[in-house]
């Protein structure tokens, strides 16, 4: 790990995301929550990474700050995860783990659920952020399989500023999850335990105090996986 890390302020600026919908606030809580990631992962200077998924880029940019100048970072979206295992002696994820410690975060575990559910219906056309949401049993499970060894793990809960499980939560009440519902390959006992989620959701949210506004993300298992 870098010992003298860019402030999370300086890492967002490198951003192209926060020109086309900012959000300041979640932005640097981004980028410390994945600081604090690599402090925990303990990834050293003049490190080679392979990045598979990296989206917008948002890990990118705090991995190659972690890497210094020395250092290499392959980012690779989309890629073949079996091929890039083969060639990698580390494996390291940080993925949702599908519970909260939080009331705020309840909608967010219901929505990952209901949105994962609705996704089983649907074909490969589907651009939807969650697609197959895999619980930390299922991902050590499938690594152990193919000779993969855990090493370490634990949980964490994000701070209030990181706002995806809004974001998802309330792209799970929207209208559109409706309509993907009703033109989803599933029938109608299907369609009808996929809205009795989005109604589950509604009422997670409305029993919080502050409501839609409040809503957290729910923990992240982080764990370092070894051949």
């Amino acid at each position: 790990m870098n010992p003298s890390p860019l402030p999370p302020e300086t890492l967002a600026t490198f951003l192209l995301q926060d020109l086309i919908r900012p959000d300041p606030i979640h932005t640097i809580a981004a980028q410390r929550y994945r600081q604090h990631l690599l402090q925990l992962w303990q990834i050293p200077q003049g490190s080679s990474v392979l990045e598979i998924g990296p989206g917008q880029g948002d890990f990118t940019v705090a991995l190659a700050d972690a890497v210094g100048r020395n250092g290499h970072v392959v980012a690779v979206d989309p890629a073949s995860l079996d091929d890039a295992l083969k060639h990698s002696p580390t494996l390291l994820i940080a993925e949702y783990g599908m519970v909260t410690s939080l009331k705020e975060a309840f909608p967010h575990v219901i929505a990952a659920l209901a949105v994962n559910a609705l996704e089983s219906y649907r074909d490969d056309s589907s651009k939807r952020n969650i697609r197959t949401r895999l619980t930390p049993k299922q991902i050590k499970s499938a690594a152990e399989g193919v000779g993969w060894r855990a090493v370490s793990e634990e949980s964490i809960t994000p701070e209030s500023q990181l706002r995806d499980g809004y974001r998802e939560v309330q792209m799970a009440r929207h209208r559109m999850f409706n309509d993907d519902i009703q033109t989803s390959s599933g029938d109608q006992k299907v369609k009808s335990m996929l809205l009795g989620m989005q109604d589950a959701l509604e009422s997670a949210v409305a029993r919080l105090d502050g409501g839609v506004k409040t809503i957290r993300n729910m923990d992240i298992w982080v764990a370092r996986f070894e051949k």
